[in-house]
């Protein structure tokens, strides 16, 4: 009989509980737009180029090493960070991601690490912040139509 009561006061308390909305197409699109940035890292930790041109619209510009218009001059750019040889690496972080009202453009923030190797095998690491922005495909994908970081300023090593 006690479980009885206590099963059907809890049931009372949750019904009572306002019930959370369902995702709104701006949470969504904000969801999408960082699953799509942490897939273009991804295509860059593999060098994997194909699949990193899949996340560059055709019309993006990157300023980056220089200012690339055009998804060919993007990856020409970043050939460096596509090559197998790993002397460059690129890795970043999505921190959060805003949505037009539109939810079909946006951007997304947060911090990247450069890392490069010579020839000798010394390394220098560097770190920033960057912004890119995302238009929704009619396919429903997310591609980068604008990219651009902060300049890289150098890790010190610890003392």
């Amino acid at each position: 009989m006690r479980a009885s009561v206590a099963w059907a006061f809890l049931s009372m308390l949750l019904a009572a509980l306002p019930a959370r909305a369902a995702e709104t197409p701006a949470e969504k699109a904000a969801a999408a737009m960082i699953e799509a940035d942490r897939g273009m890292n991804r295509a860059v930790q593999d060098k994997d180029r194909e699949r990193f041109a899949s996340f560059v619209a055709r019309d993006a510009t990157f300023l980056g090493g220089g200012l690339a218009r055009g998804r060919e001059a993007v990856l020409a750019d970043w050939a460096p960070l596509l090559a197998p040889d790993r002397k460059t690496t690129l890795r970043w972080d999505p921190q959060e991601a805003h949505v037009a009202s539109s939810a079909d453009l946006g951007y997304t923030m947060g911090e990247f690490t450069l890392e490069t190797t010579d020839d000798a095998g010394g390394k220098q690491i560097k770190k920033g912040h960057y912004v890119t922005v995302w238009r929704k495909q009619a396919d429903g994908s997310w591609q980068a139509v604008a990219d651009a970081g902060s300049p890289a300023q150098p890790v010190k090593p610890k003392e």
